[in-house]
């Protein structure tokens, strides 16, 4: 019996819900890594005109003038909280809007890459399984952090390039817009965010199936476009101003192993994209097991799409400054790549569930049923902790007490403590001020003794304790 065409979706929509259960439920929890924190603050301050595009601000006390990255994150982050005011959930509607494109982003790009394969282009649920069910990629959504906005751009620019590979003429548009995504891309984390531009001569080098005129002019257009946007900007003194702090504060500082160093060797990245491809390598062994067969039709394509992320990937390794989730850029490219190894299998499984009725109505059922638990789960746990528990009572407690564009004194360690920092400007707009003695409120870990005029709030915190200016009662 044959399914009408909309069951034949049964395993994409099943993907999606897998998807969502490993994003969703802990994404509305509260807490957040450090580096997403810091920029949901400058995003919310930015809604608030505190500070502009161009010249962002983090805290009236600390990195006053934002440049640790492009300013595109913030803008668009900014236009969430506009739209959703304040509140703890702002951010993380931010973060779930930017994974549903990328879903839809990576499933225009398989689309697009098997445009006149029927076959193939049902199986997109497998790239998307890859690529979502690699432990750093639902971290990086649930965290904020710069990599999970910029793909969305980078895979947008490798759909519009595939599209003008395909196209019959010179495909001028298509490579125009891939161009376009390109500066959007540079825009959330700079010159890590163009790797696209080698796709065109990639794709006449390895595939071979576009000609060498085309792949030179295509290689024109989408490195000319960002030449150009960038010539222009050059013209506009305060996006000068941005770019010149940003290469000062951040670039140049990256190569100061001393202070950016994360890790000791230059190889920390390669064994890291081992590590988060694990599961896709697990799951595209079963699909060949079932198979019996491991496809070597795609193996040209499949190397072009290695090279691509590839290109995302390998100059992470110049500096020892090196984090698992600056992989999310490459990471979706590297599985389209084996899933392109893997779709006889893949096809296998695509043809069991079209063919058998109840292995379909199975697999619905299964999705319903992730779906029902995501929400309960999302709707039971949304707003507690996950992760700074005794932080974020504390912060509560402090914020309460000192109200809202406050500042507030702290010592050396307390000040550093960056996430502290980070949840008082993010939920009170508490700033901190270093060795400030006429600050009204001080902040000091428990074992440390407050400054002489400062006298402790008894408010039940547990990690750090608020004292307050005043004479001796």
């Amino acid at each position: 019996m044959e399914l009408r065409p909309r069951n034949r979706h049964t395993l994409l929509i099943l993907v999606a819900m897998i998807s969502g259960a490993l994003l969703i439920p802990t994404l509305f929890m509260d807490g957040m890594f450090m580096d997403g924190l810091i920029y949901a603050c400058v995003g919310k301050n930015l809604s608030l005109d505190i500070g502009t595009f161009w010249d962002p601000q983090f805290s009236s006390t600390y990195m006053v003038s934002y440049h640790e990255q492009p300013p595109l994150l913030f803008g668009i982050e900014a236009v969430f909280f506009n739209i959703m005011g304040t509140s703890l959930y702002t951010e993380r509607v931010y973060c779930l809007f930017m994974a549903i494109i990328c879903f839809f982003v990576q499933h225009y790009t398989w689309k697009t890459f098997f445009t006149n394969k029927i076959t193939q282009r049902k199986l997109v649920w497998v790239p998307l399984l890859f690529f979502f069910a690699s432990p750093v990629t639902f971290w990086a959504y649930n965290n904020n952090v710069e990599e999970a906005t910029m793909v969305v751009f980078a895979l947008a620019s490798a759909g519009f390039q595939l599209k003008a590979i395909q196209a019959a003429g010179n495909g001028f548009l298509w490579f125009a817009l891939g161009g376009l995504a390109i500066v959007a891309s540079s825009m959330c984390k700079g010159f890590q965010g163009m790797f696209p531009v080698i796709i065109p001569l990639t794709w006449f080098i390895v595939v071979r199936t576009i000609s060498f005129r085309k792949a030179i002019i295509g290689n024109l257009i989408v490195f000319a476009i960002p030449a150009i946007f960038y010539l222009l900007l050059a013209q506009y003194e305060p996006a000068v101003h941005s770019y010149s702090h940003y290469y000062h504060d951040r670039l140049a500082a990256t190569f100061n192993i001393a202070t950016t160093a994360t890790t000791s060797s230059r190889f920390f990245i390669l064994f890291e994209l081992l590590l988060d491809t694990l599961p896709a390598l697990f799951l595209g062994a079963l699909l060949s097991l079932a198979a019996r067969k491991i496809t070597f039709t795609f193996k040209k394509e499949a190397l072009f799409f290695l090279i691509v992320g590839m290109s995302g990937i390998i100059p992470l390794m110049v500096t020892l400054e090196q984090r698992g989730f600056y992989l999310v850029t490459g990471l979706p490219f590297v599985a389209i790549s084996l899933a392109l190894l893997v779709l006889d299998g893949a096809n296998w499984l695509q043809e069991k569930v079209d063919q058998s009725p109840k292995l379909n109505r199975a697999l619905l059922s299964i999705a319903v049923l992730l779906f029902a638990g995501i929400t309960i789960v999302t709707l039971l746990l949304a707003g507690q902790p996950k992760r700074d528990i005794d932080l974020l009572h504390d912060v509560n407690l402090i914020g309460a007490r000192c109200g809202e564009n406050t500042i507030a004194s702290a010592n050396e360690r307390t000040w550093t403590n960056w996430s502290l920092q980070g949840y008082l400007v993010r939920y009170n707009h508490i700033s901190l001020a270093k060795g400030d003695t006429t600050a009204r409120y001080y902040i000091l870990t428990n074992e440390e003794p407050a400054p002489s005029g400062y006298y402790p709030l008894n408010l039940g915190t547990r990690q750090f304790h608020l004292y307050e200016r005043r004479l001796k009662p």
